[in-house]
């Protein structure tokens, strides 16, 4: 009997709509303390980054940090995140320095995996790593390809396998840039590259939160509102260096300082940035004096969450993005319709450097893409708002008597893959594929030409290259890319274009958007992706600019001197080389095979003897 009514209770449970367990988060740092630093980190920028990271942190989830250089070291011992270990941690933080040889980015890799060797859903893990430079453990150049193909061809396997995400940092234009993004790419990761230490706090508070999630509260004009379901909170608020210090208006009028702050609260202060820390805050509207920054956060500990669906980290433009949101109160999803009714769900799309986002609203009306009526869960679809760039999407749920927020960064992508067209005793086509887009393993290229020969393509560092003769000059070809998304979709993409010789690399940036090439992509339900995708021939880096711009001046002032050339005598000129030419050849021809027949002939004298 008494097993049927645990049955029965089970079977009751089962039937409840119940909230999957949280996984807890798993963050490990690895940082560079190379000698170069000196030069890309000069005032030591990591150590306050790193501190800002280990003050976000909240109790209960794990932790690590490890320092490379030619050798790795474990700066803060790996454990469960308390007061004593970021205590601890802010202290190492500031022995960050910048005198170790060598960068040897696969131990600092292995050393902070090293219980990472399968899968476990309870776990959220995260690596984040910091470099300025490539693999370098040894002046061998061999030995540093060796130890490179190995975090290419086996730990990342092994971090995939494993459920890691990698996200890399690269704080100089100098680094294995190739490397750094296939490990964040195929690990669903997240790659920054930045030229000025001074960003590295807000990226990493960018990493944080794609790797902890955090419950935040809005903030409209410095003012943000605290219910009664939040039990704590931490401000992270930015400022210049030398502004005044920041000042926090409570609900009951009081006015709080670093120096004059209650014993509730743990502030702590850096030049840029002021967190701090408040145990049961008061309900009400707090108000911060300082000046607006968008990236400031107020992070909550609260029994009512925004719960979020997953969503991607890189899309291609014109791609949709699907948005689901829920409540949970104790962990169980909030489903009361008169409860819901007085929420308002929304999201707001922000593109990189435009003040005014675009606003939409969630529904809960089982209208595509809300799957069902009425079940507590609020969708929305984003398509054409989506163009190029970093996009911050933010999700928010605004009751009558509490807010809840939560964003999340995305990078949208012109095109699948970038087509370079340059000369070189011909023409040298180059494919670069997008890593964070393509399954780069997956890929298969094939070139169609017009005299009908094949075409052997050769992968380098993320590129494809082909040769081809300047006898196809003025003629038509197609690239033809197949392979797989990284969310396994099929994809085949078309690039024609004409070859000409006459025209130069920069014209053919300057007519972007109006190139012959054409891409068709085939998503996985069948359907036909169209848009065209115009190739940017873009240099490198700055120095490569200024190379080319100073070859373009070469090409016209010779253009200009062509227009006074005596056509006749450069002919006769070039007809006398080549008969010069020729006779040299021959001579050196005769006696070199007059050498040869000697030579012969002493080693068979010395076999006869």
């Amino acid at each position: 009997m008494n097993r049927y009514i645990f049955t029965l209770i089970l079977l009751l449970g089962l039937s409840l709509p119940l909230s999957a367990q949280e996984a807890v988060p798993d963050i490990r740092v690895a940082i560079d303390v190379s000698g170069s630093m000196k030069k890309n980190d000069p005032h030591n920028l990591r150590s306050p980054a790193l501190n800002l990271l280990v003050g976000l942190m909240p109790d209960g989830m794990y932790s690590g940090i490890w320092t490379f250089g030619q050798y790795v070291n474990m700066q803060v011992k790996y454990g469960k995140v308390n007061a004593a270990w970021r205590r601890k941690a802010r202290r190492e933080a500031d022995k960050i320095h910048s005198r170790a040889l060598f960068t040897n980015i696969e131990e600092a890799i292995q050393r902070a995996s090293y219980n990472w060797k399968k899968p476990d859903k309870r776990y959220n893990r995260n690596l984040i790593l910091l470099t300025d430079g490539v693999v370098d453990i040894s002046r061998d150049a061999d030995v540093n390809q060796a130890s490179r193909q190995r975090i290419l061809e086996y730990w990342i396997p092994r971090l995939k396998k494993a459920g890691v995400k990698v996200h890399t940092i690269a704080l100089s234009e100098n680094v294995d840039q190739d490397l750094l993004t296939t490990l964040s790419a195929s690990t669903h990761g997240w790659y920054e590259q930045i030229d000025d230490a001074g960003q590295l706090q807000k990226i990493f508070l960018r990493l944080f939160e794609k790797s902890a999630r955090r419950d935040t509260l809005p903030i409209e004009g410095n003012r943000f509102h605290v219910d009664d379901n939040i039990n704590d909170m931490t401000l992270l608020v930015f400022h210049k260096p030398g502004a005044k210090p920041l000042t926090i208006h409570t609900p009951n009028a009081e006015r709080w300082s670093e120096e004059k702050a209650p014993g509730k609260v743990a502030w702590f202060n850096e030049d840029t940035y002021d967190l701090v820390t408040i145990k049961n805050p008061q309900a009400g509207d707090w108000v911060l004096e300082t000046e607006a920054d968008p990236d400031n956060r107020v992070m909550v500990v609260t029994n009512l969450k925004l719960k979020v669906g997953p969503m991607s980290e890189h899309l291609l433009a014109g791609e949709a993005l699907e948005v689901h949101a829920h409540l949970e109160q104790k962990g169980k999803p909030v489903m009361r319709q008169d409860f819901l009714k007085l929420v308002q769900f929304s999201v707001l799309d922000q593109t990189q450097g435009d003040e005014t986002p675009a606003s939409f609203s969630l529904q809960d009306q089982g209208e595509v893409p809300d799957q069902k009526v009425a079940d507590g869960i609020y969708s929305q679809r984003l398509d054409t708002s989506l163009g190029e760039g970093l996009h911050t999407i933010t999700i928010r749920a605004d009751g009558a008597t509490f807010q809840r927020e939560y964003r999340h960064v995305i990078q949208v992508h012109g095109q699948l893959a970038k087509l370079d067209l340059e000369k070189d005793q011909g023409f040298l086509v180059q494919l670069r594929p997008e890593p964070n887009l393509l399954d780069t393993h997956s890929l298969n290229l094939s070139l169609k030409r017009a005299d009908g020969e094949h075409s052997q393509w050769h992968e380098e560092h993320g590129v494809w290259r082909v040769t081809l003769p300047e006898s196809l000059k003025d003629s038509q070809i197609t690239v033809v890319m197949k392979g797989k998304r990284n969310n396994g979709e099929p994809v085949e993409v078309e690039y024609t274009r004409k070859l000409s010789l006459e025209q130069p690399k920069v014209a053919a940036a300057q007519s972007h958007g109006k190139s012959e090439e054409h891409d068709k992509a085939e998503e996985h339900h069948g359907k036909e992706q169209t848009g065209e995708h115009a190739d940017t021939l873009t240099a490198e880096t700055e120095h490569d600019k200024a190379e080319e711009h100073a070859g373009d001046e070469e090409t016209h002032a010779k253009d200009s001197k062509e227009e006074h050339t005596n056509w006749t005598l450069v002919i006769w000129l070039t007809v006398m080389v080549n008969l010069l030419l020729i006779v040299i050849g021959i001579g050196v021809w005769l006696f070199l095979k007059k050498r040869k027949r000697k030579a012969d002939a002493e080693i068979e004298q010395e076999l006869k003897v």
